[in-house]
Parts: structure tokens; sequence; C-alpha cells
């Protein structure tokens, strides 16, 4: 981790997500110059007065040492003094950090920590060495292993390096001879014990094994019941007490998040760790001053508002109505939910993000559409890392 005090200059990728528009304006609000840089031309962060200046740089998982280096160029032209990544660009950023100049700080983990927490069975790992209880787990390298899976009862099946649960599969031990996934060297796939339970997501920023900031919302609305669309800040602190003492073990600096299931016996399984920004990011409002736990100046964690609600509105529209968005969901309860929580990126005094966001929506469903992806994987796709060796 590098170091510089009093940073004037923030830079931060990843500028299509929401969450870097929301990071844009806790830094703004706090006298911060921002700027933002991502693959795209054409995202909500563009058209935000939060936002100083925007850059084009090549894709980080198909040109990455090409990004790294216009990254390198940006930083020591605009005498950038802190970075933030924001999504799984994280991974190329933290690999090359020996590069960039020694007064940026980088705030990220080490590569060889986000690598082991990004992995989903190097997760499971960690926590099982660490003496933290964790579900069943096996590693998936070939159909052999699928076969003979150990499993008596039900499993989740998904790769160790994927996002959203995209790919998860629930899987029948007893038809695991019928299934068929594709196998990556690079990319091996997860049997993880299928739990029954309430879904829970935190997201917490951390300086040296010590949460800054924090916050928890259990799983409501969400695409393919995944994914969520919709958020209210809740307290746990179970969930809150397991993230300190996860973080303090491995000394974590960076933003971090995972995804829990609660047992009816009221045991807390970490599925999944995101060492990057996730939606709780979204449940803060201005006056939390966010930015304070970034750079380290607040004495207490700074968490949001209980009860705070916010939704994905654009999401809501075209997954929140549908079924399976939602356990026992009704076209009557999603319409009253969707008039009456407030969309993630609404600010009164900067409409702009907001009022273009249908623009923003038809040029990424356009380009979904060119490349045949979902616009979810779409989104992410060329800043994914999937284990690559780059």
């Amino acid at each position: 981790m590098q170091t510089r005090t009093s940073p004037k200059k923030v830079l931060i990728t990843f500028a299509r997500s929401f969450l870097a528009l929301a990071i844009s304006r806790h830094f703004a609000d706090a006298g911060y110059e921002v700027f933002v840089a991502d693959s795209i031309n054409r995202h909500v962060s563009k058209y935000s007065k939060a936002v100083k200046k925007t850059f084009v740089l090549p894709s980080p998982r198909f040109e990455s040492k090409l990004y790294i280096q216009k990254l390198i160029e940006i930083i020591n032209r605009e005498k950038i003094n802190f970075l933030i990544p924001v999504y799984e660009e994280t991974s190329y950023i933290s690999k090359a950090i020996h590069l960039f100049p020694k007064d940026c700080k980088i705030f990220a983990p080490s590569f060889d920590l986000y690598h082991d927490l990004q992995n989903k069975w190097l997760f499971q790992k960690k926590l099982d060495l660490l003496g933290i209880e964790t579900l069943k787990f096996k590693l998936i390298k070939n159909h052999e292993d699928l076969v003979n899976n150990g499993f008596n009862t039900p499993f989740a099946l998904k790769p160790c390096y994927s996002r959203a649960s995209q790919k998860i599969q629930k899987i029948d031990p007893n038809e695991s001879k019928e299934i068929n996934i594709p196998m990556d060297i690079h990319n091996p796939w997860i049997a993880q014990e299928w739990a029954a339970g309430k879904k829970y997501c935190s997201y917490s920023i951390c300086h040296g094994g010590k949460i800054y900031g924090h916050a928890i919302y259990p799983v409501n609305y969400a695409i393919d019941g995944n994914s969520c669309l919709t958020f209210q800040a809740i307290e746990h602190d179970p969930i809150f007490e397991w993230i300190a003492k996860f973080v303090s073990k491995i000394n974590y600096t960076g933003q971090i998040a995972f995804d829990f299931i609660e047992s009816e016996d009221k045991k807390l399984f970490a599925i999944e760790c995101n060492p990057r920004a996730t939606s709780g990011l979204l449940l803060f409002n201005e006056k939390d001053r966010l930015s304070e736990a970034f750079l380290k100046v607040n004495h207490t964690y700074i968490k949001p508002k209980i009860g705070t609600k916010r939704q994905i509105a654009m999401g809501m529209l075209v997954y929140g109505w549908r079924k399976k968005a939602k356990p026992n969901n009704s076209l009557h309860q999603f319409i009253k939910d969707f008039f009456s929580i407030k969309d993630v990126i609404f600010k009164a005094n900067d409409l702009k993000p907001f009022l273009f966001k249908p623009l923003v929506f038809i040029s990424i469903w356009a380009k979904s559409r060119e490349l045949g992806l979902k616009i979810p994987s779409y989104f992410t796709h060329d800043h994914d890392w999937n284990g690559e060796p780059f």
C-alpha cells in the first residue's frame, strides 16, 4: 500500500458503474478534484458535475499492459494523489502496483491477497485455514471430479472466478454424471454445500485490518434472485463482528464485500468475497462523509442511516417485475416498491446522470446485442478477470 497524506486529486476507475459515480460525489462534496476513467466513452459519471475530467482507456482485460501504461500517464500528467479501483480492474492494478508513481496512494490490497479472496475456492480454503466455519466445498477441475464429488445433498456449482452468481447451478448429487460444464484450466469450478436461510450482503472500507466504513443489507429484489436491485441498510451485529474478525486476521486494506447465508439456527456462512466495491456503497448519503473512510480520517466507523432504501430503477424496470426477482413477487408489490424507493443515482443538485441514464442504457443495450451477451455480462466483460495470466 503506497501512502501520502492529504490527497487532493482522486482518480476513480470503471466510471460506467453507479459505484464510481457515488464515490465521485462523496469526494467532490469533500472538496477534492475528481477524475474518472473507463474503456467506454458513454457512462453516467461522464455527466456528473462532481467529475472534473473523464478519460477513455484500453480494456484492462484485453489490453492490460496498455491499460496500466495509460493509467500511469494520467496519474503523472494530472498529478493524481489517490487512485480508487472500483471493479475487477483491481486485479490488474494491484499486480502492477510497483509501476505506479510512489506519491500516488493506491487503495487496493496486494495482488496475492486479492487473488485469494476473489477465487471462490481459495477464499473458502482461507476461511478453513483461519478456523472460520465453512460449508462443505470441493474444487472441480474436470468431469471426474464432478462425478466423484463426495456430496450426499444438493450443492451449488459455480466457476471459481465469476460475479453476481451469473453461472451458479444447484446440483443434485445423483445427477452429477449428466452435468456438462465447460472446463477451463485457468477457471475451474467449486462445488459447495447448498444452504437454505436468509441472504445478506455487506460492504466495508478497511485500513490495516480495521473497518472504517460499513453497510449491510438483505437480499430482496435481485436479478435471478442473486444480483441485488434494491437495498435497505440494516444492523446485523454478528455479521459486523464476523467481518471485523476476518479483516483483522488478514490485515486487509481496501474495499471488501461478502455474501452471507444465515441458517435457521443463526449460523453465519460467508459464501463469497468480493475484494472491491459493491452496491452497499450506494446506501451512504452525502452527510455520511464516506470519503473520510477512504482517507482513514474518521475515528469511528461510518455507516448509513438504518432503514435507508435505494433501488437501481432501470434494473427494476427490466428485471424487478419478474416472478423470480423476489420470493412471492407480485406486480402490485413491485409497482408500490418501484414508486416509493429512491433511485441510486438521483441527486437533486446533480441531475444529469439521472436524466442521461436512459441514453446510457440504450448504448449499453445496443453493444450487448452486438456481442451476443446479456446486459449484466456485457456491462463488466472487458473488466472481468477469470484467472487468466496477464
